[in-house]
C-alpha cells in the first residue's frame, strides 16, 4: 500500500454463520476461528485497504443468492469499499447485491463459468432493472 496505494490492495475473507454469528474461516472452511466477522471489520478500519470482499462459505457455490444479513456485521462508519460474494445464482441475486446500500460492488463465479452467456445476460438484465452500470458489448 505504500508503493502503490491503499486503492490496490483487496482484502478478502471467507466467513461461516454458526449460532447466529458469523466467524472468519480458513483453509476452505475447515478451520473456523474465534474471531468474529465483526470484529475483523472493525480491525480492517485501521489497515491501508482499498475494498474487502466479503464471501458466505455456506451460499458459495449454491446459486441461492447472498447472505445479506452477513452485511449486518458491518460498522456503522465504515469506510471501506465493500464486495459481496458467495451465493450468486442468477442476475435477480446480483441485482439484491447491488441494491444495498452497503454494496459497492458484488463478484460472481459460478454464474460465469457454468451459465452459457451468464455474463451478457446478467448485465443485460441488471441494465434493464436500471441498474448503473457501465455499457460495452460482450460479444
Amino acid at each position: 500500500a505504500q508503493e502503490f496505494g491503499r486503492q490496490c490492495i483487496i482484502a478478502s475473507v471467507d466467513c461461516k454463520q454458526i449460532e447466529g454469528n458469523f466467524f472468519i474461516v480458513t483453509n476452505n472452511g475447515s478451520n473456523v476461528t474465534d474471531l468474529t466477522l465483526t470484529k475483523f471489520l472493525e480491525q480492517c478500519s485501521d489497515l491501508a485497504i482499498g475494498e474487502i470482499c466479503i464471501n458466505s462459505i455456506d451460499r458459495d457455490g449454491t446459486g441461492n443468492g447472498f447472505q445479506i444479513e452477513l452485511l449486518d456485521c458491518l460498522p456503522e462508519l465504515f469506510g471501506i469499499p465493500v464486495i459481496i460474494s458467495g451465493g450468486v445464482g442468477n442476475y435477480s441475486h446480483l441485482a439484491e447485491g447491488l441494491k444495498d446500500a452497503r454494496v459497492d460492488a458484488v463478484a460472481t463465479a459460478n454464474l460465469l463459468n457454468f451459465m452459457g452467456d451468464g455474463l451478457a445476460s446478467a448485465r443485460s438484465q441488471l441494465v434493464n432493472l436500471g441498474i448503473d452500470l457501465p455499457i460495452f458489448d460482450l460479444h
